[in-house]
């Protein structure tokens, strides 16, 4: 018969989990789940990247209803802003830097100006083919899910990293920063579903759950720290969910608690693969740059969410 859970069980558990964490971390099972790409795989995606993507971008606008402009009407096709604009993102360059690219490499069949470069991140053609680049990629997957939230510096003189620390678990709410969220496929690096904030984390959460669910994406399973807690069964309900509990967690707290704490005692390695969440993140703002040079709202939503399109872009070619 199996031995009924008590707290004092489940303390003694808790006193252990950094000793697990740490072994996992030096596990061959670790460094197989977080093994870097060698530079010759890296390289490869990275040329399909580029052979495929006007064709990505075509079929994705397919649908999109170029809109009658007043006033001057526009050089570029949606399809040219989202190619010019990914670039943009990619490289990391700044809008005059983009329009002198564009002339040089004839990426386009007029000239286009810096002004006409940072228009595009308004742009709601710009905004439709770039979600749909998204739905084309993840929309109706099964997931085996990890998810963290992060942030972008919307001043150069601040990092986010560093103004947490200051600040303990959180920032203070403020327009220096965008709070960011994603949720991420372990098998294939994939983001399913991405949020954002000038508020807090957990607005960008929530933002993520909504987009999860318009693109039809269902989560088998599910990782996050101790960071989430019972109220993210409820976001989750037909997920199988790891959390790595708090220190002053207990076992009360209804029958779906008690079993995920069941879960992750008998097998916390599952609850530690959340660690390739952090090289994920760290990839991203590696490629793409760790601050967002923009002002007003919906051009912070659209340099995210190209951001997104990017990494699952890349990601993409390596799956078949």
């Amino acid at each position: 018969m199996n031995k009924k859970l008590t707290q004092k069980d489940f303390d003694d558990f808790k006193e252990s989990i950094e000793d697990l964490i740490k072994l996992y971390k030096e596990s061959r099972l670790s460094k197989m789940e977080n093994a870097e790409e060698s530079e010759e795989e890296r390289l490869a995606r990275l040329r399909r990247f580029g052979q495929e993507l006007r064709k990505d971008i075509d079929e994705a606008g397919k649908f999109v209803k170029i809109k009658e402009e007043q006033g001057r009407k526009s050089k570029l096709t949606p399809q040219e802003k989202v190619y010019i604009l990914i670039i943009k993102e990619y490289l990391g360059l700044s809008n005059r830097e983009t329009a002198e690219l564009a002339s040089l490499l004839n990426l386009t069949k007029e000239e286009i100006s810096y002004k006409t470069v940072e228009r595009l991140y308004s742009d709601p053609d710009v905004f439709v083919i770039l979600y749909n680049l998204l739905s084309k990629t993840v929309g109706g997957l099964k997931v085996d899910a990890v998810m963290d939230g992060t942030g972008y510096s919307l001043v150069v003189t601040k990092h986010y990293r560093s103004e947490r620390e200051k600040s303990g678990e959180g920032v203070k709410e403020g327009r220096d920063f965008v709070y960011s969220f994603f949720i991420f496929d372990l098998g294939s690096n994939l983001i399913v579903a991405y949020g954002y904030s000038l508020k807090s984390e957990r607005e960008a959460y929530e933002m993520a759950l909504e987009v999860l669910r318009d693109l039809g994406v269902e989560v088998d399973s599910l990782r996050a720290d101790k960071y989430y807690g019972k109220s993210t069964l409820d976001d989750f309900p037909d997920s199988e969910v790891y959390l790595i509990p708090k220190s002053n967690a207990t076992i009360k707290g209804g029958k779906r608690w008690r079993e995920m704490v069941l879960r992750f005692m008998r097998n916390p390695l599952e609850c530690f693969k959340r660690e390739r969440v952090e090289s994920l993140i760290s990839s991203i703002k590696t490629r793409t740059g760790w601050i967002i040079n923009k002002v007003r709202e919906e051009r912070i939503h659209l340099t995210v969410l190209a951001r997104v399109a990017i990494h699952d872009l890349l990601w993409s070619k390596a799956l078949d």
